[in-house]
């Protein structure tokens, strides 16, 4: 088997993988593995260079891999992966680029172990350019890659659409076997300067436990044309239901792990000798699946291992919230606000203290992302949950009304899970007034209609 390290973003050379490979082959040979370790190839790519974009390392990545000896301009033997960081969602990108869903089958990649990823962006980001390249321990005082940089934003174009085009993706049908590891430890020595998102619970220090798994959902609220005649509040339903993936991504959440440093780095911090180690025993156990039910028992056994690693501790949930309206035109940062409901009543502050941790926003895309905590959202007055959303305009020629989502008590645990990602595309209607076109009649002469004033009433096609 081959195995391919690929690294993460703004890593200047491959000293950055550390000691594992090197243990992860002791540790083959010491359980009398056949893996072909000694092919390992240590990846490298630029990623620190402002021009480049995610797309262009998807297709350097393919042009390397057919550069292997062992492979050519026609065929790349199988192989797996191991990838850290933005190398997680890189592979992923490669694989939706030239094996998309329809050819998922044909994909040569059989393993893919992510290592911290950047599934779904990392809250860093959005410091800047400037700043975030101070953090010595991730990027040595080298720039970081500015394209780059917006991809790995919470709430991105490319990330979204990554995500979305790849979530139906059955990836134990196609023969290829996903895992994600992930630390939850905080290692304060290397931080250059103050900042919340270094010492965030529920992190690495980097990445979030939520954003790096690949279970996310996606839930499209629409408001419909019958609901906006209705008096307020009108509501949003559900179309389509609540998309997942077609089978659960096994996932593997560390206490002693943080995302990068000699002492805690979930690479980095790994010695030669060190053939024991929990992430080198969880590669190489991944590594030997083979088979959907071999797949099945490792997902289970990391789901108790989790388990276990976080009792005692709080659980988070990544939400991320698109508003956009009928018409497809995304509502601003400034054009709407959105209110958190609990309680039989549907009203907002009734939320226990605490349960957001973090709300940013892209000022790219304009999407919101929350970052709550799981168990205090479990544990709402009634099991009752919802969100109000109050567009802008609310009158005028053109307008929005305010609407609500009320989930039902059932519904809370299969939108909001713990250490998971939700994507929710809220869908206004644009209210488009009778009075904004109007036909004169000719023979009444010059009509003055700049007193025009909105009626009130929706045109016949809202």
């Amino acid at each position: 088997m081959y195995i391919t390290f690929i690294h993460g973003w703004s890593v200047t050379n491959t000293s950055h993988y550390g000691e594992l490979p090197q243990a992860l082959r002791n540790a083959a040979q010491q359980n009398n593995i056949n893996l072909e370790i000694e092919h390992i190839h240590l990846g490298r790519y630029i990623s620190f260079s402002d021009t480049i974009t995610m797309t262009d390392l998807a297709r350097a990545l393919d042009r390397a891999l057919r550069d292997l000896p062992h492979n050519n301009n026609d065929t790349i033997q199988p192989f797996s992966a191991i990838t850290h960081s933005t190398g997680g969602p890189l592979i992923r990108l490669w694989i939706q680029h030239f094996y998309p869903t329809e050819s998922l089958h044909q994909c040569p990649l059989k393993h893919l172990i992510q290592l911290a990823p950047a599934n779904h962006g990392s809250a860093l980001a959005i410091i800047g350019k400037s700043r975030i390249s101070r953090l010595k321990f991730l990027f040595n005082g080298t720039e970081p890659g500015l394209q780059i940089l917006d991809f790995l934003q919470l709430g991105s174009e490319g990330s979204y659409q990554l995500n979305q085009q790849s979530q139906l993706n059955n990836y134990l049908d196609a023969g290829i076997f996903l895992t994600v590891h992930t630390g939850q430890a905080v290692d304060r020595t290397f931080y250059d300067f103050l900042n919340n998102y270094l010492t965030e619970p529920g992190s690495d220090g980097v990445m979030r436990a939520a954003s790096t798994s690949l279970n996310y959902h996606t839930l499209t609220l629409r408001q419909t044309t019958s609901s906006i005649l209705q008096h307020p509040p009108n509501l949003l339903e559900p179309d389509p239901p609540l998309q997942s993936p077609t089978h659960t991504i096994a996932h593997r959440i560390y206490n002693q792990y943080s995302h990068s440093g000699n002492d805690k780095g979930i690479m980095q911090s790994i010695q030669t000798e060190n053939t024991q180690a929990p992430i080198v025993q969880d590669i190489l156990a991944a590594t030997r699946v083979n088979t959907p039910q071999d797949y099945q028992q490792l997902t289970q056994q990391f789901q108790q291992q989790t388990e276990q690693s976080q009792q005692g501790t709080n659980r988070y949930t990544m939400v991320i919230i698109t508003v956009q309206d009928n018409e497809g035109r995304r509502l601003k940062e400034d054009e709407f606000d959105l209110l958190f409901l609990a309680g039989k009543n549907y009203a907002p502050h009734q939320l226990p203290a605490g349960f957001m941790q973090d709300k940013q926003m892209n000022p790219e895309t304009g999407r919101i992302t929350f970052y709550l905590n799981t168990d205090k959202i479990h544990n709402v007055p009634d099991d009752a949950i919802g969100l109000r959303i109050n567009a802008r305009p609310d009158q005028g020629f053109a307008r929005y009304q305010s609407a609500e989502f009320r989930a039902q008590p059932n519904q809370v645990t299969q939108i909001l899970h713990p250490n998971q990602t939700t994507y929710i595309n809220i869908i206004l209607h644009r209210i488009v007034d009778q009075n904004l076109f109007r036909f004169g009649t000719p023979n009444r002469g010059i009509i003055d209609f700049k007193n025009e004033t909105p009626s009130n009433k929706p045109t016949a096609n809202d």
